[in-house]
């Protein structure tokens, strides 16, 4: 139990271990010895346990009904915080994964969208990317977009549940064209097959605007949020100058010698970490007597000292 008196929850379980799965995925250790390492220990080898104890249940169900058992969500979760970890299964353990996969292959089409793209994540890092690839096609089909919103979901059908709209099931489309790669897709028959990058970028463009609607109202959410946007490689940095758009390669001290101002980013390139600063600023110069003081628009306050020497 994560709380003295109450009782262990599956639920709470992997809402917790989901963060420190997800910074292994970003290259970020959590594994330096302390208390956290004994914590996770303890949390996988509970989500283990209750994951053989649900095997056991549908291979019993199946056999007493003669039909093939449902995955669930905790099934789903499971497959997904399993999966990139390097985490050793007992014989037990191996043998619900390769049952919960072969259920996950024959139902995957008929899953929910945020369990669809669960599944698209799952297969792809079991080696099955062709079998994604048809899922998330299928998930991209019920995508709209507009230049002013980007790529989204337009239904209630991709709504997770009443506290989250519908970010987790956007960040988890993210998420699986980061893991798909290089890839053409066809998103509308009528018009020529996308890059998954571009189509990542519509939707990281609706994720940000939900950013002044929604607020991102509660940790999940931005938790969420934050995790899709830091598993951009550091090549998309990109600054946009005089409408111009600069990409990594071509960030320099000085943009372009034609304007009369300097713009200057710099970006902290000292560690391999995908996380890191980026600051932009601008050097401009002026006759000192055209220098105004614009509080009311800028908050930027200017002061001047005269010394004389005499």
């Amino acid at each position: 139990s994560w709380f003295k008196g109450m009782n262990s929850s599956v639920y709470i379980t992997r809402m917790v271990v989901e963060p420190f799965v997800r910074l292994h995925t970003l290259g970020i250790s959590y594994l330096d010895g302390n208390r956290y390492d004994k914590i996770m220990s303890r949390a996988l080898g509970f989500l283990d346990a209750q994951a053989i104890a649900s095997y056991n249940r549908m291979k019993k169900w199946e056999k007493e009904n003669k039909e093939k058992a449902y995955l669930g969500e905790n099934e789903l979760h499971y497959l997904y915080l399993n999966t990139p970890l390097p985490h050793a299964l007992s014989k037990d353990g191996k043998d619900a994964v390769d049952f919960f996969m072969e259920h996950l292959e024959q139902q995957a089409s008929r899953m929910t969208m945020y369990d669809k793209a669960l599944a698209c994540i799952i297969l792809i890092k079991h080696g099955k990317k062709s079998e994604a690839k048809k899922h998330l096609q299928s998930l991209l089909e019920y995508t709209v977009y507009s230049d002013e919103l980007g790529r989204y979901y337009d239904t209630n059908r991709a709504m997770y549940s009443w506290r989250n709209y519908r970010i987790p099931v956007q960040t988890l489309l993210m998420e699986v064209l980061y893991a798909m790669q290089k890839e053409e897709l066809t998103v509308d028959p009528e018009k020529p097959a996308m890059a998954t990058d571009q189509i990542r970028r519509q939707l990281c463009q609706w994720l940000l605007n939900q950013r002044r609607t929604q607020l991102w109202s509660n940790s999940s959410t931005i938790m969420d949020a934050l995790y899709a946007l830091l598993m951009a490689p550091k090549s998309e940095l990109q600054v946009t100058v005089a409408d111009k758009l600069y990409t990594k390669s071509e960030v320099t001290a000085k943009l372009s010698p034609k304007m009369p101002n300097e713009w200057v980013v710099n970006r902290d390139e000292s560690s391999d970490s995908p996380m890191s600063w980026v600051s932009v600023s601008m050097k401009t110069f002026m006759p000192m007597s055209e220098v105004r003081q614009d509080t009311a628009h800028t908050g930027l306050k200017i002061s001047r000292e005269y010394y004389i020497e005499s």
